[in-house]
């Protein structure tokens, strides 16, 4: 509720605002104040618009539709003055929430006209015009419209520099249409279009590049330029292009990250020497880059070869980050692998227990105890792996009864069936999947172990109706879609 006092501060505003020859600049204040007020209200539904509610979205656009109602396009768009093209700037950004309002709510045909509109009408607004073509893109993509969605990325590319020049800042979504539509060339076998539009979009990147040579903008050009020559199987100008970013200033959090990823990207492209000398380099810095320059350099070991010397950099990841828990595990799983690989199975066994005592709820320590049993059963050691299978059963179960995270439990049920399939035992891995899907819902992970227990319930078992009443499960609650297809194959029925 308005005091007296504040509407006679606001009166008095207006009254020197208008009275002393300044009606644009009232004018800019109450546009500027009326978006302020409806950017309040659409916050809270652009940052997570699954729990807005129907009066949520009611009060914002009465807001933004009272803002394009008091300044409409036609009486500002073509005025010069700086305070007028605020304005009708704010109209434009009005215009804009509520085509992304509409299209919040299913109604894409109002969300695409709205985008159009904003494309058309503001013709010399190039950031709005930008964010329109971004939308309206994305828009047509996810209704199935996608020559619509390229033609939009197409003039992104086309008709906006990838710098900002008022602003020194480059314009993401310039940086990614290019490199999104050459996907879509690659997927299509048409190489010559892929190509041309990279190189096109190269030599724009070089031409802004000459503006911002050495700054953190920069860095994201080099970036674009390497993503689009790797995109052209030009993986040896991709990586020189990356090495020029680590000529840009800084942060040194910044800087690290630029040597790590380098070093990550001369791993993927086999040059594990390479890859390793960054990797070090990146180990200079402390905190999360060391870690993260540490798992490089003991990829780079198992890489080329050297397996021992990628034992000990993970043994000192354990050493030196022993209160982080993903760095730890990830740490012992590796090695455990290493050893596995290597024949030393005595110690990767020990490997893997140590993971499972140190970190027993750690999805890679619940995934631990099915790589145990299944180590044995490839030996043919069927014995040994039940043993081993009864002992992760019985640790599986006490975690459960103990454990009072839901999502923990369901992942304990989940290895708890993995272990069971590893052993053979498909019955009881069934049951324990059915159990489980009583109460709790059907993940991705659960889903494919449902799919490979119904797939040996119906062929090692010959056991139609047990198959099928996981089928019957698959096919109306899998989050995969492809395993409600194989689902709705396995019933005789079609399952979208």
């Amino acid at each position: 509720m308005r005091t007296p006092a504040r509407l006679m501060g606001a009166a008095l505003l207006a009254v020197l605002l208008a009275g002393c020859g300044h009606q644009l600049l009232w004018e800019r204040w109450q546009a500027e104040r009326a978006f302020w007020q409806a950017d309040r209200e659409v916050a809270r539904i652009f940052v997570n618009p699954r729990v807005a509610r129907p009066e949520d979205y009611r009060r914002a656009e009465s807001a933004f539709a009272r803002i394009a109602r008091i300044f409409p396009a036609e009486a500002w768009v073509a005025r010069r003055e700086p305070m007028a093209r605020e304005i009708a700037e704010i109209s434009g950004r009005a215009t804009l929430a509520l085509a992304r309002l509409a299209e919040l709510q299913g109604r894409s045909a109002e969300a695409l006209s709205g985008y159009r509109r904003v494309i058309e009408e503001w013709p010399d607004y190039d950031r709005l015009r930008l964010d329109a073509l971004e939308h309206l893109g994305d828009a047509l993509e996810s209704n199935g419209d996608g020559e619509g969605a390229m033609r939009a990325w197409e003039r992104m590319a086309r008709e906006f520099a990838p710098l900002d020049s008022a602003r020194d800042e480059v314009r993401p979504a310039v940086l990614e249409a290019p490199l999104a539509l050459a996907v879509i060339w690659e997927q299509r076998g048409d190489r010559a279009r892929r190509d041309s539009t990279l190189v096109a979009a190269e030599l724009r990147l070089e031409s802004s590049m000459r503006r911002v040579s050495g700054s953190s903008a920069s860095v994201a050009l080099l970036d674009a330029i390497a993503r689009g020559r790797e995109l052209r199987g030009d993986v040896g100008g991709a990586l020189d292009a990356w090495r020029e970013t680590l000529s840009a200033g800084g942060a040194d959090t910044a800087r690290a990250s630029r040597i790590i990823q380098l070093g990550e990207r001369e791993l993927e492209a086999g040059r594990a020497d390479s890859a390793r000398v960054y990797a070090r380099w990146g180990a200079e810095f402390d905190g999360p880059p060391r870690l993260r320059a540490l798992e490089l350099l003991a990829r780079s070991f198992e890489r080329g070869g050297e397996p021992d010397s990628a034992l000990d950099v993970y043994a000192g990841i354990v050493s030196e980050f022993p209160h982080n828990d993903e760095a730890t595990a990830g740490a012992r799983y590796q090695r455990a692998l290493i050893l596995e690989r290597l024949d030393r199975w005595a110690q990767a066994r020990s490997e893997f227990g140590a993971l499972c005592a140190a970190q027993p709820t750690h999805p890679l320590a619940l995934e631990a105890w099915t790589r145990v049993v299944e180590h044995y059963r490839k030996l043919g050691e069927s014995e040994l792996a039940r043993i081993e299978a009864d002992h992760g059963l019985a640790a599986l179960d006490l975690l459960i009864s103990t454990q009072h995270d839901d999502a923990v439990r369901l992942r304990c049920f989940e290895a708890r069936a993995s272990v069971q399939l590893a052993d053979d035992r498909v019955r009881d891995a069934v049951e324990t999947l059915r159990g489980l899907w009583a109460a709790a819902p059907v993940t991705v992970a659960g889903a494919r172990l449902g799919a490979e227990a119904a797939r040996r319930a119906g062929a090692d078992l010959h056991d139609a109706a047990l198959a099928g009443g996981l089928w019957q499960i698959l096919a109306e609650r899998s989050p995969d879609p492809d395993i409600r297809r194989e689902a709705g194959r396995a019933l005789g029925r079609p399952v979208s």
